[in-house]
């Protein structure tokens, strides 16, 4: 059940966390956000979540290096990650992170909640 599905929320932009935030509580979520990345990966290292949804682009920790980390922490190398992004040309260069969904922004509310759905279950493709 959704309602039970705990989303971490990555985004340094406070305008986009809320709407984002909104939109998966919406969906059923409980979400949890974090302003930039390295309160993000301390946050999903503290507590894990059953996903987390990253914006791609942020000052200081940016969305490759949250996966990265996140990636090489035994606590959360499984857990899945979808990164949100304005730009998903960017990741075609960066061959050494594998997110598990790519969400592009703008995005509506049914996609989201329909990608992060996807994690929490296991069906990503």
């Amino acid at each position: 059940m959704t309602s039970q599905r705990r989303v971490l929320l990555i985004d340094d932009d406070p305008d986009s966390r809320d709407i984002y935030r909104q939109i998966l509580e919406w969906g059923g979520f409980q979400v949890e956000t974090a302003s930039n990345g390295a309160a993000g990966v301390r946050a999903a290292t503290a507590r894990v979540p059953h996903a987390v949804l990253v914006d791609l682009d942020m000052p200081g920790l940016n969305g490759v290096e949250v996966l990265r980390q996140l990636r090489a922490d035994p606590r959360t190398m499984q857990l899945p990650v979808a990164t949100l992004t304005g730009a998903p040309e960017i990741l075609d260069a960066v061959s050494d992170a594998p997110f598990d969904a790519v969400i592009v922004k703008p995005a509506i509310g049914d996609e989201i909640i329909t990608a992060v759905r996807r994690l929490v279950t296991g069906a990503v493709s």
